[in-house]
């Protein structure tokens, strides 16, 4: 079942802004990983490396760029 809610409506306001926070996170991901340069490979015991992180990060990047259009689906149902 499909909820009114499911379509998740959003403004061109909401998209510019979520847009925009994405954008602050990657520059401020970005500052972190420059500034923990000469650590990327230090030992982290059990835990992922900072480069292992990167690099994790750098390929789900490309594999959800790379993702094909979506699909068409049906418009949502109108309200009255």
């Amino acid at each position: 079942m499909t909820l009114e809610s499911d379509w998740a409506r959003f403004t061109e306001h909401d998209l510019d802004e979520a847009t925009a926070r994405i954008r602050r996170l990657a520059q401020i991901l970005a500052v972190r990983l420059r500034a923990l340069r000469d650590d990327w490979d230090a030992d982290a015991g059990e835990e992922w490396s900072l480069r292992a992180i990167a690099r994790h990060l750098a390929d789900a990047t490309d594999a959800y760029a790379s993702r094909p259009a979506t699909t068409k689906t049906a418009a949502p149902p109108r309200t009255t």
